[in-house]
């Protein structure tokens, strides 16, 4: 009785496929070639066999665990179950977000977020408590504009900022967190946008520059809806 065993590894060069052939006589018998096919097969013992047959099972394990492996770290990392919508969306200088903190200022912030902050939870998409990158980057960025403001306000008055009286968000070691995320959180977007050059101030203002944006409204009520789902407590 002949029994074929036939695999290609992913992980070898295209076109080598490891193939083996039981006999009845507990030898194994490589298969031969088109030109060989007239020719007496080439026998191996037991243990070379057993060896051999062994290297492709690992191959062929290895390569499947390497490949579920990265397929799962995909999903996770790139988050493939959740999509928005995009279209082009044209940047204007709005000042609600950038003077210093007020009844209207802080009103619009909070505005830009869900209706109960940024945490949810998601039976598929986040299983425990989570909240998207863009709201702690988000956060970050109010929180160093506060800081900024304080700063720019004592310093006009000749008063001395205590750290450790400051609100947790402005203080120092919370600034030089956000700063530095926000660093990296640009860098890996990577905005290719270009910005033409505007002769008057021989530089960009970044403003009346179209860009390619998800739909910030999708999210928001995306997450919305899981808050009104199952309430979970937000940081503060």
């Amino acid at each position: 009785m002949n029994l074929l065993f036939s695999s290609r590894n992913p992980l070898l060069p295209s076109g080598i496929i490891c193939i083996m052939r039981f006999t009845s006589s507990s030898k194994y018998v490589k298969l031969p070639t088109a030109e060989e096919d007239k020719s007496p097969p080439a026998r191996y013992g037991r243990n070379t066999s057993i060896f051999i047959l062994s290297v492709c099972a690992s191959f062929i394990a290895g390569a499947l665990g390497f490949l579920a492996t990265r397929q799962l770290t995909s999903v996770v990392s790139h988050n493939h179950t959740f999509q928005l919508d995009e279209s082009i969306h044209t940047f204007h200088y709005n000042r609600s977000f950038s003077y210093p903190p007020s009844n209207r200022t802080n009103r619009a912030w909070r505005d830009i977020f869900p209706a109960e902050g940024g945490f949810f939870v998601h039976p598929i998409v986040a299983p425990t408590r989570s909240t998207f990158s863009v709201f702690h980057q988000l956060h970050c960025l109010n929180a160093i504009r506060g800081g900024y403001w304080a700063s720019h306000r004592a310093a006009i008055r000749g008063e001395k900022l205590v750290d450790a009286a400051l609100p947790v968000d402005i203080q120092e070691s919370h600034i030089r967190h956000c700063t530095d995320l926000i660093r990296q959180s640009l860098m890996c977007m990577a905005d290719t946008t270009l910005e033409v050059i505007d002769e008057k101030i021989n530089g960009v203002h970044g403003f009346r520059t179209e860009h390619v944006c998800r739909d910030w409204n999708q999210l928001k009520e995306w997450v919305s809806l899981q808050q009104k789902k199952t309430h979970v407590e937000q940081i503060v």
